[in-house]
């Protein structure tokens, strides 16, 4: 048995990270209906605790072109505050990435990158988990693909670098009720993860561009 492969059974062997399935009969439409409100989140190499401010997603349909991709395109435009509510604003050139659809028969599974840059470089999008129902997500939680990190409680993705990072609980509303946030845990518990890397976002008296 070669090097390289007795090298990828013992890194199998040792990742006990449950394999994470996404939001089945994902409705990609009712999705990107309107803003989310981000409530909870990890830390990644592009999202330090300094952006814990107001933090936002929109998405909608593109009509960009992606090198070497034919499929759906969305515009996606992340906003946050720097270290206080209403503060300087860390997406300071408005930049809009694109999200990709690289499997039409799983559209909860997408991949993020700027607009230039082929799929290829783009990282795991995933919707794990969204509702109450297929035609109207009130909340949402969303994966930077696979969990590859164990803690004692669970696993999650990575918290460093940006393909394979980030882990976000989504809200239609700024401010979530207790009871949604209970029911994002249960099922993101559920799944498997651990909750010890979430940091809550502040949205009280935020407002947004």
């Amino acid at each position: 048995m070669n090097l390289i492969l007795l090298t990828l059974l013992a890194s199998s062997t040792l990742n006990k990270c449950p394999i994470v399935n996404t939001q089945t009969n994902f409705n990609l439409t009712e999705y990107i209906r309107k803003r989310w409100y981000i409530q909870q989140q990890q830390v990644t190499s592009y999202l330090p605790l300094e952006e814990n401010y107001c933090v936002t997603a929109k998405y909608n349909i593109s009509d960009r072109k992606i090198l070497g991709y034919k499929g759906v395109v969305l515009n996606v435009y992340n906003y946050a505050n720097l270290r206080k509510v209403n503060g300087e604003q860390a997406n300071k050139h408005n930049q809009v990435l694109c999200a990709r659809v690289p499997n039409e028969k799983n559209p909860s599974k997408l991949l993020v990158a700027p607009c230039f840059l082929p799929n290829a470089f783009a990282g795991d999008y995933w919707v794990i988990a969204a509702g109450p129902a297929s035609d109207n997500y009130e909340w949402a939680i969303v994966s930077g693909g696979q969990p590859t990190v164990e803690y004692e409680d669970g696993c999650t993705t990575k918290t460093t670098g940006s393909n394979g990072a980030g882990f976000w609980y989504f809200s239609r509303v700024p401010i979530a009720s207790e009871r949604v946030i209970k029911k994002l845990n249960k099922v993101a518990r559920a799944k498997g993860y651990t909750l010890s890397q979430l940091h809550n976002v502040t949205q009280a008296n935020c407002t947004y561009l």
